[in-house]
């Protein structure tokens, strides 16, 4: 066998061995950046994620055209104060499935929201107990007010889920609503979220910041993080915050602002029904 001009003979084995490392390296870097042909990133058939989205059925939509909307105001008190609150209320001696829903709102906004983009109409449809809460100081709950205490408000939205026997309801969380339903779902511990509530859709909510990434991995609730393209406040800081959830997925809403789920309501609405068909498999395990 030659030796090379330096006189050093080159070792061939291990200069293979180098090469086919890099070229894989290469093959994982690129493939890597493809995007997937679903919206989610992976599939367990004991999980809430599903390959694909599905279309909500014609009939689901049809039935809810005859839904009929209950409007109630409610007194209760917890922590030695009384509020009383406005609700709207969907579905509750229909529904085929036991997880409840309760719809909160953004700041300016209220329960008619989910009136307006037909969400509690078509929610009760698809057979479940949908109630949308005046949050205590907006709109038909204004003469209500409560401290910008997350305490307090964890304990106002447990007073009045108890008040209504909405026992570990999906909440949606818009905006503002994350100062209510984030210290709702993380307190007293984030281990006992599961005990709290069945699934979580915020909608670039605020209050993200308050607690950090290490508590939001021990919240192992299902959780369809929802946020719009061009909200780059809000959006961009929940989502940072919130992914760290351990069963969350992330659903951007294209040409959308912060009031995703208003501009673009029936890509939401599909987003939501093929939420609660995951969480639905995932409860029946």
């Amino acid at each position: 066998m030659m030796a090379s001009v330096s006189g050093v003979q080159p070792n061939y084995k291990a200069i293979v061995v180098i090469a086919v490392v890099l070229i894989g390296a290469i093959y994982l870097f690129y493939s890597s950046g493809k995007p997937t042909k679903s919206v989610f990133t992976q599939y367990d058939a004991s999980s809430w994620k599903s390959s694909a989205l599905v279309k909500i059925p014609q009939e689901v939509k049809e039935k809810a055209k005859d839904v009929k909307i209950k409007e109630t105001t409610l007194s209760f008190t917890s922590d030695g104060k009384t509020y009383e609150v406005f609700y709207r209320e969907a579905g509750r001696d229909a529904r085929k499935s036991d997880i409840p829903i309760l719809l909160l709102h953004g700041a300016g906004s209220s329960s008619a929201v989910w009136l307006k983009i037909n969400g509690l109409k078509l929610y009760a449809a698809m057979g479940y107990h949908v109630v949308a809460l005046d949050l205590p100081g907006w709109a038909k709950s204004k003469g209500t007010t409560i401290d910008n205490d997350p305490k307090m408000r964890a304990e106002f939205l447990h007073a009045f889920l108890r008040q209504k026997r909405m026992q570990r309801p999906i909440i949606v969380a818009p905006s503002m609503s994350g100062s209510f339903s984030i210290p709702y779902m993380m307190q007293p511990r984030p281990e006992s979220c599961e005990s709290r509530m069945r699934g979580f859709v915020p909608i670039a909510p605020t209050h993200t910041d308050l607690y950090t990434h290490a508590e939001y991995h021990r919240c192992d609730i299902p959780t369809m993080i929802v946020y719009g393209e061009k909200d780059k406040t809000l959006g961009l800081t929940s989502v940072g915050n919130l992914r760290n959830l351990p069963k969350s997925e992330i659903f951007m809403q294209t040409q959308a602002g912060h009031a995703c789920e208003e501009e673009k309501p029936e890509e939401f609405h599909v987003f939501f029904y093929n939420f609660l068909r995951g969480v639905e498999r995932e409860n029946s395990f």
